[in-house]
């Protein structure tokens, strides 16, 4: 059930999550999320986030070609290579279609899911190499491992582990656990 404040009164609507077996369309320009992604995401299964890229999105399998002697074969077309996520914006791209995916089917994952990229971000300014891109692959293996469901807490020991190494960004401010 969901539940919204509308004009200052209390208004409820029955939330239907989308199918699992059906592409979801996540909007405008934007490629559609395969079932399959979508049913490991909202299984809370570890995924690539680089699948997520629109590029990869786009990619296309071959498709069996009819040769002589009513023989199916499969040419072999060379597939393009994934890309990887190596800058924020990327991360921001699969991150908000991962969260899309995620709260179609459980929408009280919304807030945990929005503060944990809110955590995500200073990380990125404060410390300099890919501390923040580290840190979230580890997280998101430590939270499917554990079933893990508070996202919007950063996991100290994960963090410490994986900035120790890197020296701070200079000019970034300051940064502060809230």
């Amino acid at each position: 059930m969901l539940v919204a404040l509308v004009g200052g009164a209390v208004s409820s609507t029955a939330f239907n999550p989308s199918p699992i077996n059906q592409p979801l369309v996540v909007g405008p320009g934007s490629s559609l999320v395969p079932p399959k992604l979508v049913a490991q995401i909202t299984a809370e299964k570890l995924i690539k986030l680089s699948n997520l890229l629109s590029a990869n999105l786009q990619q296309t399998e071959p498709k069996p070609q009819l040769l002589l002697d009513s023989h199916l074969v499969l040419t072999a077309q060379p597939k393009k290579q994934q890309r990887r996520i190596q800058e924020m914006v990327s991360w921001l791209e699969v991150f908000t279609i991962y969260t899309l995916v995620m709260v179609s089917r459980f929408s009280h994952r919304w807030r945990g899911l929005t503060q944990y990229k809110l955590l995500i971000l200073p990380t990125y300014h404060h410390f300099s190499g890919q501390v923040w891109l580290d840190f979230d692959k580890a997280f998101r293996e430590h939270a499917t491992a554990t079933n893990f469901m508070d996202w919007s807490n950063i996991n100290a020991q994960l963090f410490s582990f994986h900035s120790a190494s890197f020296p701070q960004s200079t000019g970034s401010g300051d940064w502060k656990q809230g």
